[in-house]
């Protein structure tokens, strides 16, 4: 799978939503190697948006969506 996060209208945020991973891998793992500002996942706990931040601890499971903010255009390719 690869992600291409893109500058959307002046003064929107930069964001993809990933619809899965194929592989376990810690946000920190990925804030590695991605300019990555903030992780969050679908949290039905979390009204009103769902949503919840992740930790650099957590890890991203295949099978779920993840919402990616970076700080600039970038590209993601995820490998098996």
């Amino acid at each position: 799978m690869v992600g291409v996060a893109r500058q959307g209208r002046e003064g929107e945020a930069k964001v993809w939503p990933v619809s899965s991973v194929h592989q376990f891998l810690a946000v920190a793992g990925l804030k590695a190697t991605v300019p990555v500002e903030r992780v969050e996942a679908f949290d039905a706990t979390a009204p009103p948006n769902f949503l919840r931040v992740l930790q650099d601890s957590d890890v991203l499971l295949a099978g779920h969506a993840y919402w990616v903010k970076v700080n600039h255009d970038t590209v993601w390719v995820i490998s098996n």
